[in-house]
């Protein structure tokens, strides 16, 4: 799962782990946690928990229509975030994806 904190990140291995989760593995960004999800032979997925504004060029909303559109057998990723209330303070907006 990717957040955008390495604390959060922290703190949700440590619970997934203390419920039962075998193994969990921790992305800093998008394109981090797709490159482990599209690699082939890689192990399975069975969840992906991620916060919905990430730093790279795909943010969680992204990574999740991205797995919806090309891992059809995936379960459905988990979304959350900080910034869901007006006085959070919004993170920047993501960069526009590469030009082809």
């Amino acid at each position: 799962f990717p957040f955008r904190s390495p604390v959060s990140n922290a703190v949700m291995r440590k619970l997934l782990l203390s419920v039962g989760f075998g193994a969990v593995l921790c992305c800093q960004d998008g394109d981090e946690a797709w490159g482990h999800l599209g690699a082939p032979g890689g192990p399975p997925v069975h969840c992906v928990i991620t916060d919905l504004h990430l730093p790279g060029t795909m943010d969680g909303l992204q990574l999740a229509r991205r797995i919806r559109e090309e891992l059809p057998n995936a379960s459905p990723p988990l979304g959350q975030t900080a910034f869901a209330f007006p006085s959070f303070p919004s993170p920047p907006p993501p960069p526009p994806p590469p030009s082809l």
